[in-house]
This record gives structure tokens, C-alpha cells and sequence, in this order.
């Protein structure tokens, strides 16, 4: 021993699962034994190399016994691989927004730079978004598709002048899921007299332009 400091040390303090299996070094008594708290599994007890992938993820305290009887001891940490999810795909209309959710993980970081689970976005194209999702010193992606539609086109057609006491009809155009008057009517075409008239129309996508 020559009176130095016994002493473990692996190269970090955080794994995860699938990361190469650590050699600690050790300072002082070589030659001795690796031991460890239930659930790490050892390669090696002579060079206290760690099987990660064959270890149950948790924390640990591993102690080196040397051949003097000395012994030193370190802590580290075996994360596992999250299973993250973006959510399922969404489709919006054009000026819309939507709120994507991730989930599986403990911290996120998305292709847009945000972070958190939740982030609002408003694409003007169809986007893909990826999210990472970290557990410790592990990590794993997924992405979600978001589809933007574009706001259907409408205009009112019809005469628009008129002899008093007819009435003339107004045409929102053909090929609508549904109409909506501001005179209250949910037709594609309406019997009008004189005044202001707006329709809204919602197309297939459930997108609404008036």
C-alpha cells in the first residue's frame, strides 16, 4: 500500500442501458475484489467492470476490497432507455395551431428548440416534429407528423341589385360539407332581400373560411 489513498473511480457517475461496459480505475492496492449492492452485475470482479445491459437500472454502491483487506467504495447509476412518444399525428387548418404532447420520458428537447413536454405549435406547411426524450444519462426520439390544410375559397354569386318587392337568390358555391348565413339559413343558396349578407362554409377537412 506504501500508505496512498485507496480509491475507485469510474468515468462518470450516470449510464445508461446500452452504454459501453465501464472499467473503473483504481488508485492504490490493485489486485483486490469488486463487490457490489443486489441488481449490478460485474464482467469482471477483478477489474470491476460492469455488464450494464445485464444490470437492473437503478443505483448502486460498489466497493473494492483490496488485497490488504482495505477497502474503497464509489456510487453510480444505471438509467433505462425511455420509451418516448410524440403523440399521435394531427392535421389543422391554415392560421391554426396545435399542441403537441410528448410523453415516456423525464426532461424533452423538440426540433424546434423548445423544451417541456407540451409545445404549441402553428405550421404554415405539413411538418414533421421530433422529440427526445431523456431519462438520465439515456435517450430516445419519435416524431409527429402535423398536416395543414388550406382554408377552402368562397365567394357569394347572384344578382345583387334587385327591383323592390322581389327578391333575388345569393349562390355560396357548390361543394361544401356545410353553410352558415348570417341571415341564420344552411343552404348553399338563399332567397335574399335588400341588406348585408356573410356565409361561412366548413369544407371536408373541417376548415372555415368566410
Amino acid at each position: 500500500g506504501g500508505g496512498a489513498i485507496l480509491r475507485i473511480e469510474y468515468s462518470t457517475a450516470r449510464f445508461c442501458e446500452d452504454g459501453t461496459d465501464p472499467i473503473p480505475g483504481i488508485t492504490g492496492d490493485t489486485g483486490g475484489t469488486f463487490s457490489s449492492t443486489t441488481g449490478l452485475v460485474f464482467i469482471s470482479t477483478s477489474t470491476g467492470q460492469v455488464d450494464l445491459s445485464a444490470s437492473t437500472p437503478g443505483t448502486y454502491v460498489v466497493t473494492y476490497t483490496a488485497p490488504s483487506s482495505e477497502t474503497a467504495t464509489t456510487s453510480i447509476s444505471i438509467d433505462s432507455i425511455p420509451v418516448v412518444s410524440a403523440g399521435a399525428d394531427v392535421a389543422i387548418c391554415t392560421g391554426n395551431s396545435t399542441v403537441l404532447t410528448a410523453s415516456g420520458a423525464t426532461t424533452y428537447s423538440w426540433s424546434t428548440g423548445q423544451t417541456g413536454a407540451s409545445i404549441t405549435v402553428d405550421p404554415t406547411t405539413n411538418t414533421t416534429y421530433t422529440v427526445t426524450g431523456f431519462n438520465g444519462a439515456c435517450s430516445a426520439t419519435d416524431s409527429v407528423d402535423v398536416t395543414v390544410y388550406p382554408l377552402p375559397t368562397v365567394s357569394i354569386s347572384g344578382t345583387l341589385t334587385y327591383c323592390v318587392g322581389a327578391s333575388t337568390t345569393l349562390d355560396a358555391g357548390a361543394g361544401f360539407a356545410s353553410y352558415s348565413w348570417s341571415s341564420g339559413e344552411t343552404t348553399q343558396t338563399i332567397s335574399a332581400t335588400a341588406g348585408n349578407y356573410t356565409v361561412t362554409v366548413t369544407d371536408s377537412n373541417g376548415c372555415s373560411n368566410t
